[in-house]
């Protein structure tokens, strides 16, 4: 067996059937497994945030390194937490755009679910809208903070629910 064919059989083995995993921290909350979103569909939320918020950066003149930002959305959408617990607070620009979109995928999708009555996870949505300001807070570049801060402001104002938050 070649090395391309043992990193399919690791990826069909060890990688696909984590897409169905059902996302944990939503079932606490008393989301039903029927409704509960899924790892993959965080993965997609995901790169589709990160792509917005990267796109942002590169209009304002920012150089981005995009295989980074693309392996830091694979490794984060696998456990989250995981890039918290690599580095700490030092972050790169790259690092900290996949957290921030991280806490924003979490903000709206507990909104989400607090619109199908599931009061439980405006909780959730709040910690991670917070974490998000704490992210864009701790970046160092007034410009990217900024921005960051924008991005933020932006999401929030899509819910009527969260405009009224002062965070």
């Amino acid at each position: 067996m070649d090395s391309l064919d043992l990193e399919v059989k690791k990826l069909v083995e060890n990688i696909f059937p984590l897409a169905d995993v059902p996302s944990i921290e939503w079932i606490k909350r008393g989301i039903p497994l029927t409704l509960v979103s899924r790892r993959a569909d965080k993965l997609f939320k995901l790169l589709n945030t990160v792509h917005l918020i990267a796109k942002t950066f590169e209009d304002k003149g920012f150089k981005l390194n995009w295989k980074k930002i693309f392996s830091l959305c694979l490794t984060y959408g696998v456990g989250d937490d995981t890039l918290d617990k690599i580095n700490g607070k030092n972050f790169t620009l790259e690092e900290r755009i996949v957290l921030l979109a991280s806490c924003l995928v979490d903000f709206v999708q507990g909104l989400l679910y607090v619109e199908r009555g599931f009061s439980s996870c405006e909780e959730k949505a709040v910690k991670s809208l917070r974490k998000s300001v704490t992210i864009a807070r701790g970046e160092e570049d007034e410009e990217a903070m900024y921005i960051f801060l924008q991005i933020i402001d932006a999401f929030k104002n899509s819910f009527e629910k969260s405009r009224k938050w002062i965070l």
